[in-house]
């Protein structure tokens, strides 16, 4: 390109003073086989391409190369799962990222008790979300048992409380003696008094401020009644389920003590703690049975038959010497057994049994030759 100048016309490219190297002879240089001539217009002088080439040199394109390959390689390979990690983990963790069930970041399930544990308190948690408060507090109240008639009386009084005025408090009497009374009555006060009062405070010129006064009050009772009629009901459950916890432990610890009439291993007990207490199977009705009651229903006759037998012969439940006197006999009986075999086929020879030194003699004397 004429008349213009070239801007590396002063440079030495093999002058090493003029580019440190230093930092790139950490690294080998590769030759890739690319040149700088992919990047530069002119390429007609000779000259040129001699310093394209000590340029070529002097770049370690296999930095370059490295940086492109990992990060192809990172979005490429898909993210390994942990091999520590149980199928019942990688579960829980697929559910939680997909909003399955609700687990803090990091927090295991231990067995599949948790895993389904968790999905239904989520379940439980997400299924009203679509309802209004109003609504919620509706479905829940009915969930915990608080009869149909009184919810809906409940949400009439609200509504009816919600539409008194100042103005028609002023200028009803008979309102005002409503409000006052029914303030009483809410208040633990019986219905006979409670009107007394309300008439007391017309009589008294009271009543105008008495019944605005009841008619906040009563607004704030109605509309917390069936709120703390369930919480009530919650707090009771709660308290029951742990005692039902507190009874099985106990329970559990009387079996596992328990000194059987016939010897019992940890593992039996364990066994015959889970046929009194865990579910075996479900009713027609949908009523969980432990597996003894479910044996009882599968074949009654027998099983009562079985039952009357047993405690027939133990007098009650209470005497079962009758079993274990047959379990001694049986193991004494077997134990003469084993010794009498002893004297067959390689047993001790009849002739060494004296104890005496004639009868050792005696013995003796048969194994001289």
């Amino acid at each position: 390109m004429e008349g213009k100048e070239d801007l590396f016309d002063d440079v030495d490219f093999t002058d090493t003073k003029a580019v440190d190297t230093s930092e790139f002879e950490k690294e080998p240089v590769v030759d890739t086989g690319d040149t700088i001539d992919d990047v530069v217009e002119d390429d007609s002088s000779t000259d040129d391409r001699d310093k394209k080439k000590d340029i070529a040199g002097v770049i370690d394109s296999s930095f370059f190369e490295k940086e492109i390959t990992e990060q192809k390689d990172s979005v490429d390979d898909p993210p390994s799962a942990d091999s520590s990690s149980s199928p019942l983990q990688l579960l829980a963790s697929t559910l939680r990222a997909e909003g399955l069930i609700d687990l803090e970041e990091g927090e295991e399930v231990k067995d599949s008790k948790e895993l389904l544990a968790a999905w239904r308190k989520t379940i439980a948690k997400n299924e009203l979300s679509d309802l209004t408060e109003e609504q919620k507090l509706y479905v829940t109240a009915l969930r915990n048992g608080i009869p149909e008639e009184d919810v809906k009386q409940n949400f009439n009084n609200i509504k009816a409380l919600e539409s008194v005025t100042t103005e028609s408090i002023s200028a009803n009497e008979a309102l005002r003696k409503t409000l006052i009374a029914q303030d009483f009555i809410a208040k633990g006060i019986d219905e006979a008094k409670a009107n007394k009062l309300a008439e007391r405070s017309v009589e008294l010129g009271e009543d105008i401020e008495d019944a605005t006064e009841a008619l906040t009050s009563l607004r704030e009772i109605e509309k917390s009644r069936i709120t703390k009629t369930n919480a009530q009901i919650e707090a009771d459950k709660i308290a029951d389920n742990k005692k039902a916890e507190e009874k099985l432990s106990k329970l559990k610890d009387v079996v596992l003590n328990k000194e059987f009439f016939l010897k019992a291993n940890s593992t039996t007990k364990e066994k015959i703690f889970k046929n009194m207490t865990e579910i075996a199977e479900y009713d027609s009705k949908g009523n969980p049975l432990n597996a003894i009651t479910a044996a009882r229903m599968k074949d009654p006759e027998n099983f009562e038959m079985m039952e009357s037998f047993f405690f027939t012969v133990t007098k009650g439940f209470t005497d079962f010497s009758k079993f274990t006197n047959s379990v001694k006999s049986t193991a004494i009986e077997e134990l003469d057994k084993s010794l009498k075999s002893n004297n067959v086929g390689g047993g001790t020879p009849n002739s060494i049994k004296s104890s005496t030194s004639k009868g050792l003699a005696n013995a003796i004397e048969n194994f001289k030759i």
